[in-house]
């Protein structure tokens, strides 16, 4: 099989990446290895990436609570 870095993340493997994580508890090979269409670094990463992404939006949402609060 070809991997692409490039290419987005189907709803499927986002689906199955999320069910993997927790069955495999965060052991990237054993992951990649059930997923079967990414690779060890492709998934690795993309964990981190989504890892910040949340963190992003959690303190996006704290300071929008934080200036609501204020306002109040």
């Amino acid at each position: 099989m070809i991997y692409s870095s490039k290419a987005r993340w189907t709803d499927e493997e986002e689906r199955l990446f999320a069910q993997l994580l927790i069955q495999c508890q965060n052991n990237f090979r054993e992951v990649t290895k059930h997923l079967g269409t990414r690779t060890y670094g492709q998934v690795r990463s993309h964990f981190y990436n989504k890892r910040k992404e949340q963190r992003l939006i959690i303190q996006s949402i704290s300071i929008l609570q934080l200036l609501s609060f204020i306002h109040i």
